[in-house]
């Protein structure tokens, strides 16, 4: 105890001030989120199951007069399960973006997800995107339960603002590295405009 309490009080600060960081990020992502839960329409990742307007089991974030202390944090968007726009089954996930944040994450429109991987194993993403004016961000990191890639090369990220008027297909490849234990797929808008996602996949390939 003696050797602990005589530590510099820089790197007892340097501790303190990353757990508070850790909080903050993860109460203000789960306050300003949110889901509705069904096991039995299990991944949805076609969009095909709806409650209250909204697709089950994803995380969406600051839909509509969503405000993080920040003015340009207010964001007003219109969800709409399509079912005469999609690329599989019967529905996609369209988002029409009057307003919102270019800051990302917390402060702007999008959905995530987090999934159970094995360590060491690699995986496929796929899915199926519409834009029309909007500057979109999807990135598919690896983690750990307690959330936080390790380190910047565990995410990959796809970015763009091109106009994308037919449904086109996007494939990543992430390797979940042994001391990490689950996969999370995010999709953030930061500027104005309609964009649609669809068909959303996720397998194991070795």
């Amino acid at each position: 105890m003696k050797k602990y309490n005589n530590m510099p009080k820089v790197f007892n600060n340097g501790i303190l001030i990353l757990i508070l960081l850790n909080c903050f990020v993860y109460f203000t992502r789960c306050s300003s989120s949110q889901i509705i839960e069904v096991k039995s329409a299990g991944m949805n990742g076609g969009f095909e199951y709806i409650e209250n307007g909204l697709p089950v089991n994803w995380y969406f974030d600051n839909l509509k007069d969503a405000v993080n202390k920040e003015k340009d944090a207010v964001n007003d968007v219109d969800i709409i399960s399509d079912s005469i726009d999609f690329k599989e089954g019967k529905r996609s996930l369209k988002f029409i973006v009057k307003k919102c944040s270019p800051k990302g994450f917390t402060f702007s429109p999008g959905i995530f997800k987090e999934f159970e991987a094995d360590a060491g194993a690699d995986y496929k993403v796929s899915f199926w995107v519409k834009n029309n004016g909007t500057s979109f961000r999807i990135s598919i990191s690896a983690i750990t339960v307690e959330g936080g890639s390790k380190e910047p090369n565990e995410v990959k990220i796809i970015s763009s603002k091109d106009a994308i008027s037919e449904w086109k297909e996007y494939v990543v490849e992430r390797h979940i590295p042994k001391d990490l234990d689950r996969l999370r797929f995010g999709l953030e808008i930061i500027e104005p405009g309609t964009f649609q996602i669809d068909d959303i996949r996720i397998e194991k390939v070795k």
